[in-house]
This record gives structure tokens, sequence and C-alpha cells, in this order.
């Protein structure tokens, strides 16, 4: 008869992975729920040596159906270093269900063809048949007090901590939770009146951006004249002393108040040129101020 699966005494349980010892087998389980990045992989991978020596067993029960694909690193670390551990530590008998993912089973593999020691390793895509290999195999182990271990690599993206923190709080007494959820509906209460006031500002500005922009879009902008004063009574000036040029060549005085023809001349092109100016002057006085 096939050993069906059992329920574990866990040693340590994540997204990732888990492990326990389970009674059944008399062997220490590591079941993989999920890809594990380098330090989780390691981390449970020891966890598998610490609990083998704590119980004094000499059996492991790998089910790796949903273990994503290992690093080279790992792979050599496998070899390498948990290996030559693990055999060290009492472990004699090693059962692997095959992962179903096609690179994590290469994977296995491959860590399989380099080792060098003496674990009798059973590979195997029969999960009740690894498990009943295992339960013939002979057991060493004398104290089978399982403690809960808590793991100590940083959350990856796969593995979610959330576990702990419902742990942590199904352990607060009574007076804790109330204390908390006080604190957390206190917290919210600030949090929504924060809310409620950037949403009134808020409005309120819409309110005065929607009032004010009409009144100001309505109003049409007039140009600005300006009107430069001394310019134009420049300009007067040149337009008397043109007059005046254009009357002494035509040989027309009409002012005749002095002896000489000459300073007659002279006189007529002052007062043109004052009047120009002067009238140029008024002008722009009178655009200025329209």
């Amino acid at each position: 008869m096939p050993v069906t699966e059992t329920e574990l005494d866990v040693y340590s349980q994540t997204d990732v992975a888990t492990v326990g010892w389970d009674h059944e087998l008399e062997a220490v389980v590591l079941q993989w729920h999920d890809f594990a990045a380098s330090d989780h992989f390691r981390e449970k991978m020891n966890m598998c040596i610490e609990l083998l020596e704590k119980v004094g067993g000499n059996k492991i029960y790998a089910d790796a159906r949903d273990q994503g694909p290992i690093n080279d690193e790992d792979k050599q670390w496998s070899v390498v270093d948990w290996a030559s551990r693990a055999d060290a530590a009492g472990l004699d008998y090693l059962v692997i269900v095959y992962p179903e993912s096609v690179i994590a089973k290469m994977a296995v593999d491959t860590v399989i063809e380099q080792v060098d020691d003496d674990i009798e390793r059973n590979i195997t895509d029969d999960v009740d048949g690894g498990r009943s290999w295992l339960a013939d195999k002979p057991s060493s182990a004398t104290d089978v007090t399982v403690p809960r271990r808590e793991s100590t690599a940083t959350p990856s993206v796969t593995e979610s901590s959330e576990p702990d923190t419902v742990a942590s709080t199904a352990a607060e007494s009574p007076s804790e939770t109330s204390t908390r959820v006080a604190e957390s509906e206190a917290s919210a209460g600030v949090d929504a009146d924060s809310t409620a006031g950037a949403d009134e500002s808020e409005r309120t500005v819409r309110e005065t951006v929607g009032t004010a922009s009409p009144e100001r879009s309505a109003t049409p902008v007039e140009p600005t004249t300006s009107v430069d004063v001394w310019t134009t009574a420049a300009v007067g000036g040149l337009v008397g002393l043109t007059v005046s040029v254009g009357l002494t060549l035509s040989g027309v005085q009409p002012i005749s108040v002095l002896d000489s023809a000459a300073m007659n001349d002279v006189l007529v092109l002052l007062v043109l040129v004052a009047l120009g100016a002067g009238a140029g002057g008024l002008v722009a006085t009178l655009l200025g101020d329209d």
C-alpha cells in the first residue's frame, strides 16, 4: 500500500516553501510552493539540515513539483556545499519528486549527476512511490520535537510576509487588540478629515477660478497709445522749417517788419518752426489725454 501525504509538524513556512517533519515517513519534508530567489533557496535547504540534526533524523523528502528554475551558482552550491554538509549531518536517504517545469527538472538532473557522497537517492515523478520507498528505509530519529523557526531571508516578490502578520495579531491580548483598533480608527479619522479638507480647498479654488474667469475674459483689453510730446513737437518744427524754406525760395515774404530782407527770412523761419513745434506738442498732449 502506498504511503499517502500527511500533515506536517511545521518548522518553517512561507509562500516559497515549507519545511517540516512527517511522522509517517519519519523524515524531514521540504515542499516547494513557488520559485525561490537564491537567498530563499539556500535558507530552506539549510533548514532541512538544521531540522535533521535537531531530531537526529536521516531521511529527507523533497517535493519539488512547484519549484522554479535554479541558477548555476545555486546548482554548484548544492553539489559542493549543501550535499557534503547534509551527508555529515547524518542524511542517508533522499527522495526528490521532480519539478513540473522542464527547466527546473533539468537543473535537478544536473545537480544529481555531479554529487559524490554516501547519500542514497530516489529521484522520481511518482509522489506515492517516492513516499513508500522512503517509508521503508530505517529511521534514526530520536527526538521528534519540532520547534517553529521563522524565516530570516528578506521577502521576495513571490514571498509574502502576511502569515507573520496574522500570527502576531493572533498573539495579541484583548486589551492590545482594542488599543490597536482604536489607533487605527483614529488614524483613519485623521486621514478622512485631511482628505475632506483637501477636497473642500480644491472645490473653493475651482469655484473662485470659475467665477473670475468669465469676467476677465469678457473685458476687452484696450491697446495703450503712447504719444511722445517732444517727438511730435520736433516733427511740427520740421514742418515749419520746410514751409519757411519753401517761402524763401519762392520769394514770398509774409513778414516785412525788419529793414533787411535776410533778417525777415530768418524771422519767418523762427516763427514757422516755433508754430510747428507748438502745434505738434499740442496735438501730442491732446492724444495723450484721450
